[in-house]
């Protein structure tokens, strides 16, 4: 009897709300300007001692910014319409920032004196002790530059400078020259605080400048023409020396021949290497009249379309021939070459860079294929000696070393974490015995997790590890116990705990005492929010605020809140918070109990929104699920509305997430479409491992069927939209249910059985053959093994069932689905019949922007209107664009014409117009006038 009743109470709930929404508002739709000049918060920071901030906000006014500088304990302001480049001083008694104009301005905080430095290039400032150095270029006094001390006023001029560049220290001011009479240019070296400066080099070429930790050294590569390219050497100098001198060139003992020297990585942190990339040689030119044939085997660990791939660098810097990692220790100048072809290196940060970890594999890691199995090593930097890790399985990655540097860890195929000892090579498994599910049960992809993942280190190299909801202390010794931080609370009542992100701890150790600030989301509800914990292990973490927002989401699917930042000498802290209906703003505190407010932008207020309702729901087949209903808040519950559900994967953890208002890029931008008038319906999809197409179906029929029974949805008027993995899904649904009155898909499959085997933009088939198989397709079995599954969850197969009226977006460009996907699909609705078209955007890849993003979202919303909200169809849908007008006439103007029976014109049911209604449809394209309606 209760499961009867669950329903109806649902409903109830949510028809009162809905009811609660339906006055009428009298605020205008978001539309296309608004999205164009939307107002948002930029950049953030806060001062070192917590007592200001700052802060941009974007199009205010409109095609500008305004930069606000706020102080957190009084009424203190100040706000400048278009400065840029801020900075607070080291001593937070000042910002520095500049202005359109390009002159620096000085604010002394709390005051209202400001100074001006007119014709600035550039500006930087230099942290030394709790005052600093102010360097900042000057374009109108022989490209002067100017070092003065912030707190005492005194100033040092150097002149003819066309660059600059200090060093990590703050210790050293390096200045190159303009080129002078003989186009040669000077390197000067500026030694800090005293000023001391002298010429260490004079040439053609410098770039690539690089110090090490302590200031002392420092190495630039000059680039000299040769052979029809630049050739690169190597140069160095050490504070005291008397001219920086060469180190090496392409001919140094150590260098393969016909290997380049290719730029300067860093030095190691203790100083006595300088880590650096060679390439390998060009490839070598094909003979004259060869036949150009290319010979696929199935010996190859890379399919031949990779390799040509290869072969030729595209405008992301990818293929060409490659770089690799080598090393030359300065005392006695031997180069050692740490990587090799078919290797990746993993260098440990920090004081750790003399052990790095290898990963080699011939080919693709492959699943499935000998080839792709990888071998692991660790390297010593120093010697160039190799261990090769023997391990009892082939998929392992590493996860970092302890801060001590006597252990790795390593995780073994997504599952469990090892630490592996250096000095004995010895392998203890840390999580194993956790009392935690063997396998997340939150995931539900073929390859089953621990949903283990590493969260950081404390001061006594003890590693914190978060699982699906707790945080736990391991010791890599394998001596300690494993200490649950949070007591196991997370797991017992849903709450998932993070830290709150590296810039709030400086990337600096956590200490092994006291309370820690963590991020906390609630699973069952959406709250988000902070607790604290005390770091003994004693007691249930404390709540400290959570509510229906989002401050910062510690879940890896969510996110887009900042993560809260700490002033440097004070426990203050920045922090960021927005609802569904309230936009990102600024708090500031120091307990995370109360938040005094920084910023208020609210631009939504201007114009009609939404409110956002959890909905808890059953699937078909009777599993409990949830979605989010996004309500407008003119909703007129007296009358039918139309609805589209929108779906990816699972995104109820969205609930109080805020949506900036935007132009479609594939998926459907929900503001837009809310305001416009359209309830909107996002569900979460529950899948199981070759049940793609009954787990799609399942779930938004099953969302569907709810969302039908409210009495001021319209059944009839209900649409579903999805991009990607979502346009798979909305392929698959068409087929299932006749229930929609129109279908969006972007960028979706339609074909397992030759997506499967496809090659994707980048010459890959085999990250196809993962993805379906394995990922997020979710087959979990081969073609050749359950050819059965690749037939029912194949769309293709059921295209005769449709009877929904389709919009696809796919672009011949696409990188991730191929754009046949889109043409099988097309083509097989044309075949039969069917009410389709298809949008291909020339030079736009997996979803569009700019220009392109603006087009598709007109297009978008007409074809919905017309079918959702019986509107004028367009010219485009009555009638296409032919090739020839491509670029020339966008057929956007809708149609105002009825036929007969008093209904707008439409398109056909049957396919292909008729000749009859071929002649009517061209003579009402020729009359006048005609009207555009685009929101």
């Amino acid at each position: 009897m209760k499961k009867l009743l669950l329903i109806p109470m649902l409903l109830s709930t949510v028809i009162t709300s809905a009811q609660q929404l339906s006055r009428k508002s009298h605020k205008p739709p978001v539309d296309f300007e608004a999205m164009e000049n939307w107002p948002h918060i930029g950049d953030v920071a806060i001062s070192n001692d917590g007592q200001y901030a700052y802060y941009y906000i974007e199009n205010r006014p409109v095609g500008k910014k305004t930069f606000v500088i706020a102080s957190t304990k009084s009424s203190w302001k100040r706000e400048i319409i278009g400065a840029a480049d801020a900075a607070f001083s080291e001593d937070s008694r000042k910002v520095i920032f500049k202005t359109s104009d390009d002159s620096l301005s000085i604010i002394t905080l709390g005051s209202k004196k400001i100074d001006y430095r007119p014709s600035v290039k550039s500006f930087k400032l230099i942290a030394n002790g709790r005052s600093g150095y102010l360097l900042y270029q000057q374009g109108n006094v022989r490209d002067g530059l100017v070092l003065q001390d912030i707190q005492k006023g005194k100033s040092r001029s150097y002149e003819n400078v066309e660059s600059y560049q200090v060093s990590q220290a703050r210790n050293v001011l390096l200045l190159l020259s303009k080129k002078d009479q003989d186009e040669k240019q000077t390197l000067r070296w500026v030694q800090l605080p005293e000023g001391e400066i002298k010429e260490i080099w004079k040439g053609t070429g410098a770039d690539n400048f690089v110090f090490d930790n302590s200031g002392i050294q420092m190495a630039f590569v000059v680039e000299k023409d040769g052979d029809g390219k630049k050739d690169q050497t190597f140069w160095y100098y050490h504070n005291g020396d008397n001219k920086a001198s060469l180190l090496i060139d392409n001919h140094a003992e150590g260098i393969e021949s016909g290997f380049s020297l290719n730029g300067i990585d860093r030095f190691s942190s203790d100083g006595t290497n300088l880590f650096f990339k060679v390439q390998e040689p060009d490839f070598s030119k094909p003979k004259q009249d060869a036949i150009s044939v290319d010979v696929w085997s199935y010996q190859d660990a890379k399919l031949q379309s990779q390799q040509l791939k290869a072969l030729t660098q595209d405008s992301w810097g990818d293929g060409g021939p490659q770089s690799y990692t080598c090393l030359i220790r300065l005392a006695d100048r031997k180069i050692i070459r740490l990587q090799r072809e078919s290797e990746a290196l993993t260098l440990f940060d920090g004081r750790m860079d003399e052990t790095g970890f290898l990963t080699r594999s011939v080919g693709n890691r492959d699943y499935w294929g000998i080839q792709g199995k990888p071998d692991y090593a660790i390297i010593s930097t120093a010697s160039g000696e190799r261990k090769t890790i023997r391990m009892d399985c082939a998929d392992w990655s590493s996860l970092g070393m302890s801060p001590d540097g006597k252990y790795i860890l390593l995780r073994q195929a997504n599952q469990d974490i090892f630490s592996y000892e250096l000095a004995t090579s010895i392998t203890r498994p840390l999580t194993k015995a956790l009392p935690i599910p063997l396998i997340d049960e939150n995931y539900d992809w073929v390859n089953p997790v621990r949903g283990i993942n590493v969260a950081g280190w404390t001061e006594a190299n003890k590693c914190l590890l978060y699982d699906s909801y707790d945080i736990w202390q391991l010791d890599p010794a394998g001596k300690d116990q494993a200490v649950c931080l949070t007591n196991g609370y997370g797991r017992k009542h849903e709450l998932t705990f993070r830290l709150p992100g590296s810039t709030s701890y400086r990337d600096q150790m956590i200490p092994d005492k006291g309370t820690l600030i963590l991020s906390v989301f609630n699973k069952r509800n959406k709250d988000n929010g902070f607790y604290s914990i005390d770091m003994t292990g004693r007691g249930n973490p404390e709540e400290l605020t959570m509510g229906p927002y989002a401050y910062y989401h510690p879940t890896v699917d969510a996110g887009f809140p900042m993560q809260p930042i700490k002033a440097k000498n004070a426990d203050v802290w920045l922090v960021e918070r927005e609802s569904a209906s309230e936009s990102p703003n600024l708090f500031v505190t120091s307990d995370f109990k109360n938040l005094k407010q920084v910023s208020s932008i609210y631009p939504e207020k201007h114009y009609n929104w939404f409110t956002t309702k959890l909905i808890n729901y059953q699937t078909l087949d009777g599993k409990p699920s949830q979605g989010i209903l996004y309500l407008p808040d003119n909703l007129d519950t007296t009358k039918k509305n139309p609805l589209i559900i929108y779906y990816y994967e699972k995104m109820s953890q969205h609930l109080n997430d805020y949506k900036r208002p935007e132009f479609s890029p594939g998926w459907m931008e929900i503001p837009y479409f809310v305001s416009q008038g359209y309830v909107v319906f996002t569900p979460d999809i529950n899948f199981k491992i070759g049940q793609h197409a009954e787990s799609t179906t399942n779930s938004i029929l099953g969302a569907a069927k709810y969302l039908k029974q409210l009495p001021w949805i319209d059944s009839t008027k209900l649409g579903i939209q999805g991009h990607s993995m979502g346009g798979f899904e909305t392929n698959t649904i068409i087929t299932q249910s006749n229930i929609f009155a129109a279908a969006c898909s972007a960028s979706g499959s339609s074909d397992l059985i030759s997506h499967v085997n496809e090659i994707t933009a980048y010459g890959s088939a085999t990250a196809l053959q993962n993805f379906v198989e394995r990922g997020q397709y979710r087959m979990g079995s081969t073609l050749w093994q359950r050819p059965d599954l690749y037939i029912r969850n194949s769309p293709i197969f059921n295209l005769h069932k449709v009877t929904t009226p389709v919009l696809i977006m796919h672009n011949k460009e696409d990188g991730a689905v191929p754009f046949e996907q889109g043409v099988e699909l097309f083509t097989a609705l044309r075949r039969l019949g069917k009410r389709a078209w298809m949008l291909q955007y020339d030079g736009k890849t997996h979803s569009v922007s700019g220009d392109a993003s603006k087009d598709y979202t007109i297009r978008m919303k007409q074809f919905f209107d017309h079918y959702l909200k019986d509107e004028p169809a367009p010219r485009w849908m009555l009638y296409g664009i032919p090739a020839k007008d491509k670029g020339i006439d966008d057929g956007l103007e809708l149609v105002r014409k009825k036929d007969a029976e008093g209904h707008w014109l439409t398109p056909p049911k049957g396919g292909l117009l008729t000749p009859e209604e071929r002649v009517k449809v061209d003579s009402l394209m020729h009359r006048k006038p005609v009207t555009v309606t685009i929101n």
